[in-house]
């Protein structure tokens, strides 16, 4: 049951006494976020495309997300798993680059929740025109735009909590 103080406790009057409750403040359903937008949009043209979820996602991500770095070097991986079955790992996001002695090499991307405000921005529109060019309905610009400027409000707020959290963390 959903109702104010008053509703609530004319509720309970009510019932059975014997019986025990759990009370717990009614909130609004989280908004979608652009990182969760961007899997709506992934899961619908996965479908559309007939193809997993995984490559589906891997497949934007190479397109428009961000490659991983390391000391200042791309990561590049090699691998005896071709495209057709690497493109299916969902723990790993990469980029086919070629074939070569023996080997596939990839390079690596980095995950979408780790994202800036204009790195997000970058993915969600590139996605958002492949589903508009398979008909597939999206939000409309003025929306799109508000879930872009809310992640750079979500990635700011987590750096912040994390830079807090780090003189304590290194104080033990």
């Amino acid at each position: 049951m959903t109702g104010n103080a008053l509703q609530l406790v004319t509720f309970l009057m009510n019932s059975d006494r014997t019986k025990l409750w759990d009370l717990k403040e009614h909130k609004e359903r989280r908004s979608l976020n652009a990182n969760s937008y961007f899997h709506v949009l992934c899961d619908k043209l996965r479908q559309y495309n007939g193809v997993t979820m995984a490559r589906q996602k891997n497949e934007l991500i190479a397109a428009y997300g961000q490659l991983e770095y390391m000391d200042g070097e791309q990561v590049v991986i090699k691998s005896q798993i071709p495209p057709e079955k690497m493109l299916d790992q969902e723990h790993l996001h990469l980029k086919f680059i070629t074939y070569k002695n023996d080997g596939y090499f990839y390079r690596v991307c980095r995950g979408s929740h780790t994202y800036d405000t204009s790195e997000m921005a970058k993915l969600i529109d590139g996605t958002v025109e492949e589903c508009r060019a398979a008909g597939i309905e999206t939000l409309p610009p003025r929306e799109l735009e508000r879930l872009k400027q809310a992640w750079g409000k979500l990635k700011a707020k987590e750096e912040s909590t994390t830079a807090e959290r780090a003189p304590m963390q290194s104080a033990r």
